[in-house]
């Protein structure tokens, strides 16, 4: 019987430790600050704060809650509730998601912008970004004229229809153009916008294997009439002049087998407009995916000293397992690859894809992919185009020449499944560590 009132005592006194440490229950209450209400919630004083629920407010991420109302005081898994009753308030980083298709591209851009900034600010980043690429994907289609509303005078395709023409262009197409055409000086020829028609003679096949009617190899005479084709179209040493007179800007198309194709600049072109607008707006934290090939990043606010780490997709590989070759980690830096595996089909042995060299008329076979890391997307979307149609050895010589001049860095996926690294600063790893 002692032994009982001997236990029953000391739970008693227990409990009463326990109050006395932890002290009466004070209530917690949540100022989402505009996002989800949250019911009062009570903690005893001196106890941890812990299973604090996460405030949810659209179009922002949660930054954690604070004790007082300028937000300078942030709450930890160590704060400890007071004798008193508590006011928490909800902090907020506004972060614009923006999904969009421009230049047969599904474009992906997140911004995290400062904390606590206004809805107009969101907006207006939506329409400045929604305007750029608008106007070079509009500027630079090949498919169809421009919209009736439109605010330009030409674009690619109204001008492909009028070659021998003198007209007036846009500058912002003008200054797209004379960009490539240095870019085509640049890479001696290996980058040359002025192929459309060979570059359609491939597409067209290579867009009907893939249709699904065809199995991706093509036989021996369908191989034989694309050959007969492009064996009819010119590549023109001079296909278009450029010209500015009194502020006006106009090209003329100089031969009939010109066919201005920006396929493999413009993406890139816009891609570096927008970064240079979120930069030059003072955010630093973002990331544009535009498509597979071309990614711009700033710095990764979620990782240690704010790299993004990004996988190398396996250009041959079908299994899940084996899917990527290799990784890096990168920020404040503009990433793009070139490559075979997404538009080819199949002759012999060998993948004839979409990327087709100025000199041969023909898709190369060096490498399955190439990739740059570099500051400009728009440089680095010619230039990987170009790398694809250089042998290893004029490559080389090329790298020799401008890599440090550009500033850039290059990764090889050979054709024979080898890797060829030019880095400088940027690490290569073939497993994560």
């Amino acid at each position: 019987m002692k032994k009982i009132v001997l236990i029953i005592c000391l739970v008693l006194f227990l409990i009463t430790l326990t109050s006395c440490v932890n002290g009466e229950k004070q209530n917690i209450i949540f100022d989402s600050n505009g996002g989800e209400p949250i019911e009062t919630m009570m903690y005893r004083s001196g106890s941890k704060l812990e299973n604090i629920p996460v405030a949810k407010k659209e179009g922002f991420v949660f930054s954690g809650w604070y004790s007082d109302e300028e937000l300078k005081i942030k709450v930890t898994e160590d704060t400890k509730m007071p004798a008193n009753d508590l006011i928490l308030y909800a902090g907020w980083d506004l972060s614009l998601v923006f999904f969009g298709n421009f230049m047969d591209t599904d474009i992906r851009i997140l911004i995290k912008l400062f904390p606590q900034e206004k809805d107009s600010t969101r907006d207006e980043f939506v329409d400045e970004i929604i305007n750029i690429y608008s106007t070079f994907h509009d500027l630079s289609t090949n498919r169809e004229n421009l919209p009736e509303n439109s605010n330009f005078i030409e674009n690619v395709y109204s001008i492909n229809a009028q070659p021998n023409e003198f007209l007036e262009i846009d500058q912002e197409l003008y200054e797209l153009l004379k960009t490539a055409e240095e870019y085509k000086e640049l890479t001696n020829g290996h980058f040359d916008v002025s192929i459309g028609k060979i570059i359609d003679v491939w597409k067209s096949e290579i867009e009907y294997k893939l249709s699904g009617l065809e199995e991706k190899t093509i036989t021996e005479d369908e191989f034989q009439n694309i050959i007969d084709q492009i064996n009819d179209i010119e590549v023109v040493e001079n296909p278009f002049t450029l010209e500015v007179i009194d502020d006006k800007y106009f090209i003329t198309i100089n031969h009939q087998d010109v066919k201005i194709d920006l396929g493999a600049i413009a993406k890139g072109y816009a891609t570096q407009k927008v970064s240079d607008y979120i930069l030059n707006s003072g955010f630093s934290q973002f990331s544009i995916s535009a498509g597979q090939s071309s990614i711009v990043l700033g710095e990764n606010p979620n990782r240690e000293e704010n790299y993004y780490l990004l996988s190398l997709e396996n250009p041959v590989s079908d299994s899940f397992s084996n899917r990527n070759y290799g990784y890096i980690y990168v920020k404040n830096t503009s990433v793009t690859t070139s490559g075979n595996y997404l538009q080819y089909v199949v002759y012999g042995d060998k993948r004839y894809h979409h990327i087709i060299s100025p000199k041969t008329k023909m898709p190369m076979h060096y490498y399955h992919t190439v990739t740059i890391i570099g500051e400009d997307a728009g440089l680095l979307d010619a230039i990987s185009t170009a790398m694809l149609s250089m042998s290893p050895t004029e490559l080389d010589l090329w790298l020799d020449e401008y890599q440090h001049v550009l500033d850039i860095e290059v990764i090889r996926f050979n054709y024979d499944e080898s890797i060829t690294t030019n880095l400088t600063i940027t690490e290569f790893m073939d497993k994560l560590p």
